[in-house]
């Protein structure tokens, strides 16, 4: 059996390669389903849209990653959503810019969600 030759944590971090497996993916969502039942997530660093893809059809959205080639792939995938799509790097982007993204009414449950290497409990 070949083993699979995984890229290095460094290149990885520098490339923003931190993805969610499908499985860990669909639990959290069911989770959060749960408990937050959100109807306009935020993904800062959406990487290939594991996170996200099993909200699709019920909320709204926002994916961003620095990775411009995941980001027109989910773009082209998933173009049907109401989702806006941007490859940005969150660090350096002016927060004014970051909010002229948003367009969420007071009813609506907002939520920021990514990947553990990134998010904090906060």
């Amino acid at each position: 059996m070949k083993r699979a030759i995984l890229t290095s944590l460094a290149v990885r971090r520098k490339n923003g390669k931190f993805w969610t497996g499908n499985r860990a993916a669909l639990i959290a969502k069911e989770r959060i389903q749960q408990l937050v039942n959100p109807t306009f997530l935020f993904e800062p660093f959406a990487g290939c849209g594991a996170l996200i893809k099993d909200f699709l059809p019920n909320c709204r959205g926002i994916a961003n990653d620095i990775d411009l080639q995941q980001i027109e792939q989910m773009r082209k995938e998933w173009n049907i959503y109401d989702w806006q799509f941007f490859s940005k790097n969150i660090f350096t982007t002016p927060i004014a810019e970051i909010e002229s993204w948003l367009s969420i009414s007071e009813k609506e449950r907002f939520l920021i969600y990514t990947n553990p290497p990134y998010g904090t409990r906060s």
